[in-house]
């Protein structure tokens, strides 16, 4: 690299985060909705990504198959995403670029809460607090961060040294208040 410049690297747990191809338009809508996009966008949304990734050409209620396209556009592929990046081509996604296409905050937040890669469940170990309060919008519960301190060891007790959980009963005990049941596992993979 040249003189003065700084790299820096993020290494990150894929399964920290939520897996995009198993989330249902009800649980994008929960996590759009909770990103602070509109209720009608966000089902709008929603369904136009679930329109792109899916196998057939049936056209969801607010979505968009390959007729709704412009024939200068990016068609759906009928498949999972790529990247992430693909976004920018799913009609309705423009909340997530700027004027010039370029990725913004809310493109980075979602970036950070979602996965192409895991295709599974979720590693509350790693999970960011912004990924467990999506993980608990999503079942319709409230988020109170004792679940992110208890799944860390900054509240109750850790008795074997470990601060990592290995079980929601470790989570209760810790004095989580309340936490998610769907997406969870206690490692990577």
């Amino acid at each position: 690299f040249p003189s003065g410049n700084e790299v820096v690297v993020k290494i990150t747990d894929e399964c920290s985060k939520l897996p995009l191809a198993a989330l249902d338009t009800n649980a994008l809508c929960a996590i759009f909705e909770e990103m602070g996009v509109g209720s009608s966008k966000a089902q709008a949304m929603a369904d136009c990504l679930k329109d792109w990734t899916d196998a057939d050409d049936a056209t969801s209620i607010n979505g968009a198959e390959y007729d709704d396209y412009d024939s200068m556009e990016a068609f759906p592929p009928n498949r999972p995403l790529r990247s992430l990046s693909e976004l920018r081509y799913v009609q309705d996604f423009d909340e997530f670029f700027d004027d010039d296409g370029n990725p913004n905050e809310l493109f980075k937040r979602f970036a950070g809460i979602v996965s192409i890669d895991n295709s599974e469940k979720v590693n509350l170990n790693s999970a960011s607090e912004d990924v467990l309060l999506m993980m608990m919008e999503i079942e319709g519960k409230d988020y109170d961060s004792s679940l992110y301190d208890a799944i860390h060891g900054r509240i109750g007790s850790v008795s074997d040294g470990i601060t990592w959980v290995k079980n929601s009963t470790e989570v209760t005990n810790r004095g989580a208040r309340d936490m998610p049941s769907r997406f969870v596992q206690y490692t990577s993979s």
